[in-house]
C-alpha cells in the first residue's frame, strides 16, 4: 500500500466548498511593467498612483491555476475515490471465495425468481454434509451475506 495519505470526504469537501464560495470564472493576471497588479478579483491598494501586489511571476500563475482547476481536480478525486471502493468491493468478494474453496452454491439457471443459495461442504466424499450459510437475490448478494455472517 502507498503511503500517500488521500484526502477524505470531509477535507475533499471544504476544498469545494472555498472553490464555489470564489470567484468564478477565469482569472487574469494583471500586469504593469514590473509589477503585478491583480491577479483575479485580488487587487493592489493604489499609493500616490502605484500599486502592486507582493507576489512572483510563478506565484501569481500558481494562484490562478489554482482558482480555476480547483473544481476539475475535486471531480477527478471522487470518481477516483469511487471507483477504488468498488475495486477494493470486488477484491473482498473474490478473497472470499479464494478463503472459502468448501463452498458450493445452488441457484435455478432456469428461474429468475430462484434465489442463490451458498452452502458449506463438510466431508468426505462419500459422506458429505451441506451446511446452508447464506442466500441472496444474486450471487453476490448471498456471498456479501456469508461474509458478514447473515443467515437466511
Amino acid at each position: 500500500m502507498s503511503d500517500i495519505q488521500m484526502a477524505t470526504a470531509q477535507e475533499r469537501a471544504e476544498l469545494r466548498k472555498l472553490a464555489e464560495d470564489a470567484t468564478q470564472g477565469e482569472w487574469t493576471i494583471d500586469r504593469r511593467k514590473r509589477s503585478i497588479i491583480a491577479i483575479g478579483p485580488c487587487t493592489a491598494d493604489e499609493y500616490a498612483g502605484c500599486a502592486w501586489l507582493e507576489v512572483s511571476e510563478a506565484d501569481a500563475l500558481y494562484l490562478k491555476a489554482s482558482a480555476e482547476n480547483l473544481p476539475k481536480l475535486l471531480d477527478d478525486i471522487d470518481l477516483l475515490t469511487a471507483e477504488r471502493d468498488s475495486y477494493e468491493a470486488d477484491a473482498k468478494l473474490w478473497r472470499w471465495w479464494r478463503d472459502n474453496r468448501a463452498v458450493e452454491r445452488e441457484y435455478g439457471y432456469d428461474c429468475e425468481d430462484v434465489p442463490v443459495t451458498l452452502y458449506r461442504v463438510e466431508g468426505s466424499v462419500n459422506d458429505r454434509e451441506w451446511v446452508k450459510i447464506a442466500e441472496g437475490n444474486t450471487l453476490d448478494e448471498a456471498v456479501r451475506a456469508a461474509m458478514k455472517g447473515d443467515q437466511p
